[in-house]
């Protein structure tokens, strides 16, 4: 088995008995380099996650998410799946998720992606197919190598395709270098908002604005401005 990827076809043995519907392969491309993270990246795909980097070649692998996503960028600081994700896939409760339908002014208390219990996610919804999401990520897990631990925004487009952005990371810290390891770095690896860095972040786009007011203990408390 030289390559990993994972199959959307079903599987079959040669005598033409039927194995999975999807399947994920293990090759040898990449034993020595992503391991592990390689199978947990094409199984995404087998239960129906997208590739967050570009195709284009033009583009550097971490321009929609930097190193926030196993389906981003392999090799990232923080191959976790985002919260997004983990609600669609069931693996986290309705009450894991607050929901900001009305504008106005609310107030939140985050718990880390990585850490078990609470809320994992604030999400502006813009429409049928478009939100805003807030969420916690740290240093823990798989997510070990995170630079810049902190609170995440991203923006969610389920009107596009694989590799065409449907997830795009906010940089809080733009015109930033962004940090990592030399096989990690991406400029959106620091692009949090954190305690003793930026607190507040606005998406004139989208009428939001988010403002970091404390963080303790793997609490983070902050205000929703949906306007």
């Amino acid at each position: 088995m030289t390559r990993s990827l994972g199959s959307s076809f079903s599987v079959s043995t040669r005598n033409g008995k039927f194995v999975s519907r999807r399947a994920v392969t293990f090759g040898a491309d990449p034993y020595t380099s992503w391991g592990y993270k390689a199978v947990n990246h094409e199984t995404g795909h087998s239960i129906c996650l997208p590739d967050y980097y570009p195709s284009t070649p033009d583009l550097p692998t971490g321009y929609y998410t930097g190193g926030w996503s196993i389906t981003g960028n392999v090799g990232g600081v923080a191959p976790d799946f985002f919260a997004w994700n983990k609600r669609r896939l069931g693996w986290l409760a309705d009450e894991a998720i607050d929901c900001v339908l009305e504008r106005g002014t609310t107030k939140h208390t985050l718990t880390p992606v990585e850490v078990e219990g609470g809320v994992k996610a604030v999400v502006v919804a813009q429409s049928d197919t478009s939100a805003l999401v807030v969420e916690a990520r740290v240093a823990k897990g798989v997510d070990g190598n995170i630079c810049a631990p902190g609170v995440l925004l991203y923006t969610v487009d389920t009107t596009l395709a694989t590799s065409e952005g449907s997830i795009k990371v906010l940089d809080a810290t733009p015109g930033s270098n962004g940090c990592g390891d030399d096989n990690g770095a991406e400029p959106l690896n620091d692009g949090t908002l954190s305690m003793n860095g930026k607190k507040s972040f606005e998406a004139s786009d989208w009428g939001v604005k988010v403002t970091l007011i404390d963080d303790k203990n793997d609490q983070f408390s902050i205000e929703v401005q949906y306007s």
